[in-house]
C-alpha cells in the first residue's frame, strides 16, 4: 500500500517552521513609545499665553498618541487669532453652551465647519477676553444638560507653522526616574527654543521599554513674518546638557556643562545622506559608503 504524503520512511512531515527573528535594533527600537515631558506642566502658547495639557488621570476619552497611551493636545492653526477648540461630543451642546458663556455677552461666534485632529472632531469658537482666560486656566467645563465634561484648547496661532521634530543621540541620563523628566524639559527648551516655541517635548521608548537615546519635539513657527526671531533647524544640532557626576555615587549633577552632536529629522526637510549624514548629497553617492563598501565578488572595497 502506498505511504500517505505526509510520511516518509515512518517519519511524520511536519510543516516547515518559521522563526520570526528580531535583529538588536528591532529589540531595542521596535514599537516606539512616546513619553511627553511637559504633560503635566504648564504649556507655553504661540502668542506668549500659558496653556495646560491634560493629563491621563480623567476616566473620559481624550485623544491618545498613537505610540502611546499618553494624551495629545490638538496642535490645530485657528482660522482666526484666539480662538478656542472644544472637543466635540454632541453637536447638541452648542445651545447649552451658548447658555453657559451668556450668550453674546461672551459666546461671540461659532465656525461653521468642525476641526479634525487624531481622527477627532474639535469646535472652534471665539469668546470675549475674560472668557478666553477663563478657560486658559480651566482645560474642562461641564454643560449641566450633558453627564461628560467638555475639555477646550487654545488653537495656535494662523500664521504658526507646525513642526514634528524626532531627535537621536540624546543623553542617556534624560530617562533616569528622579530628575530625568525636569532636565528633558529644561534641556528642550534650552536647545530647541531658538528654532520656534516649544509645544511638547520628550523621549521614545522602544516596545521593551528601554531607550536608546532617541526624543521628540513639537514646534511652532511664524512663517510669515519677515523678522522672525526663530532660526532654521538644521540636520545636526549643537546640544548642550549637565552630565550626571559619576566620580560619587550621589548621582548629582556635574559642575559644569557639555555638548554632544545631535540629529534631527522632520517632515520635509532637506535631503541628506542616510550613511554619513551630510547634507551636499544622497546616500547613494556617499564617497564614505563607498569606500567601506566591499564586492562579494572580488572582495575589493569601493564597489
Amino acid at each position: 500500500m502506498a505511504s500517505s504524503a505526509n510520511t516518509q520512511k515512518g517519519t511524520f512531515q511536519g510543516p516547515p517552521t518559521h522563526h520570526n527573528k528580531k535583529s538588536w535594533a528591532q529589540t531595542v527600537s521596535g514599537g516606539a513609545k512616546k513619553t511627553s515631558s511637559i504633560s503635566r506642566t504648564p504649556n507655553p502658547l504661540p502668542n506668549g499665553e500659558s496653556g495646560t495639557l491634560t493629563t491621563s488621570a480623567d476616566p473620559t476619552t481624550p485623544p491618545l498618541d498613537h505610540f502611546s497611551s499618553t494624551l495629545v493636545r490638538p496642535f490645530i492653526k485657528g482660522t482666526v487669532d484666539h480662538s478656542l477648540l472644544i472637543d466635540e461630543k454632541k453637536k447638541t451642546f452648542l445651545s447649552a453652551f451658548r447658555e453657559f458663556c451668556g450668550g453674546q455677552a461672551h459666546l461671540w461666534s461659532v465656525r461653521e465647519h468642525f476641526r479634525r485632529d487624531y481622527n477627532r472632531c474639535y469646535a472652534e469658537v471665539v469668546v470675549s477676553p475674560s472668557k478666553y482666560h477663563y478657560f486658559l486656566n480651566n482645560s474642562t467645563f461641564s454643560l449641566s444638560s450633558f453627564t461628560d465634561t467638555f475639555r477646550i484648547y487654545s488653537s495656535l496661532s494662523p500664521n504658526a507653522e507646525i513642526m514634528k521634530i524626532s531627535l537621536t543621540g540624546l543623553p542617556d541620563q534624560y530617562v533616569r526616574l528622579f530628575g530625568g523628566t525636569e532636565q528633558v524639559t529644561r534641556d528642550m527648551t534650552t536647545n530647541m527654543s531658538r528654532f520656534g516655541t516649544l509645544l511638547d517635548c520628550g523621549f521614545v521608548t522602544g516596545a521593551s521599554g528601554v531607550y536608546s537615546g532617541n526624543g521628540y519635539a513639537v514646534l511652532s513657527t511664524d512663517n510669515t513674518s519677515p523678522t522672525s526671531p526663530f532660526n532654521s533647524i538644521s540636520h545636526r544640532l549643537h546640544w548642550t546638557y549637565t552630565p550626571i557626576d559619576y566620580s560619587k555615587e550621589t548621582g548629582n549633577y556635574s559642575d559644569s556643562s557639555t555638548a554632544v552632536n545631535m540629529l534631527a529629522t522632520w517632515a520635509q526637510m532637506p535631503s541628506y545622506c542616510r550613511y554619513c549624514h551630510a547634507l551636499d548629497h544622497s546616500m547613494n553617492h556617499c564617497q564614505l559608503r563607498l569606500k567601506n563598501m566591499r564586492c562579494n565578488l572580488c572582495n575589493v572595497t569601493g564597489h
